[in-house]
């Protein structure tokens, strides 16, 4: 008897965790969301912000990710005189829309991941845990009436720009700025 339980729990564990984890829990979110995303053929843009730079070229960031589809041509913005973008599916293993790559001559010079916004807080907990704290972070802390909306870190060539909110309305989306040397 205390066996025919044992079997008929450890079955019901078995039926009704996974759905458990793929629905209810952030990271069972970030997991199915991933594969259907990956069923309808979206790439994932896996990017070291660190590594990001300014040197790079359309050619070299074509060949880096071959398997993204890329759609380029001239484009008048604050960021260069050209751009690429493409729809993707995950931005460093979160889920994702876009990308934008804007270029200035020939080089990069910034770097637009449009993102889902359920993503927000998982996307400024990886990027503190691999590019750092963002040099605003102590400054939002102490003075919040007059603290900046946005985060900002630096990285090697550049910086990494984020909002600290996503508002209603707002576009989701992150922005790495190349440095002007």
């Amino acid at each position: 008897m205390k066996k025919k339980l044992h079997k008929t729990l450890l079955a019901l564990l078995i039926v009704f965790v996974p759905p458990y984890f793929l629905l209810f829990t952030e990271e069972g979110n970030r997991v199915s969301d991933n594969a259907v995303l990956w069923l309808f053929d979206r790439e994932e843009f896996r990017l070291d912000l660190n590594q990001a730079s300014n040197t790079f070229t359309e050619d070299e960031i074509k060949k880096v990710y071959e398997k993204i589809d890329w759609k380029c041509g001239a484009a008048q913005s604050n960021f260069g005189d050209y751009a690429c973008n493409s729809l993707i599916g995950a931005f460093n293993e979160l889920p994702a829309e876009r990308a934008f790559l804007y270029f200035a001559g020939k080089q990069l010079s910034a770097i637009q991941i449009v993102y889902r916004d359920h993503y927000h807080n998982a996307l400024i907990s990886q990027l503190i845990e691999t590019i750092g704290q963002p040099l605003n972070a102590l400054e939002a802390t102490r003075d919040s009436v007059h603290a900046d909306p946005v985060l900002q870190w630096k990285v090697n060539h550049g910086s990494v720009i984020l909002k600290k909110t996503i508002g209603e309305g707002d576009q989701p989306a992150l922005l790495w700025l190349g440095s002007t040397q």
